[in-house]
């Protein structure tokens, strides 16, 4: 939308031009605004879910810490004398696996 009538003149041109990038400007920032909406939304899905996930998460640590054999583990890395990586790293290395739950 061009309100300036066309001319040959530096300043007409100038103006022209300037108002083009204006335009061209505040639709940019419209869709920026857009785009943060949506950003904003699916940034709290994630965290929605990343929310759900520690927390289920917690809550197996939690059961297995309860149980007498199982929590045995859980309750000695805890302890500051004891490396959790490296007692990790064997647990992992040693071929204990997570049972699959029904």
């Amino acid at each position: 939308m061009l309100l300036i009538k066309p001319g040959k003149d530096r300043l007409t041109r100038w103006l022209q031009e300037y108002e083009a990038r204006m335009t061209k400007y505040s639709l940019q920032k419209e869709v920026n605004l857009i785009n943060q909406k949506y950003m904003t939304q699916k940034t709290a899905a994630q965290d929605i879910k990343n929310h759900l996930k520690s927390s289920t998460e917690n809550e197996t640590i939690e059961e297995l810490k309860r149980k007498p054999m199982h929590g045995q583990f859980y309750n000695d890395t805890a302890r500051p004398s004891v490396g959790k990586e490296k007692s990790l790293a064997w647990l992992y290395c040693s071929g204990c696996r997570e049972k699959q739950r029904v």
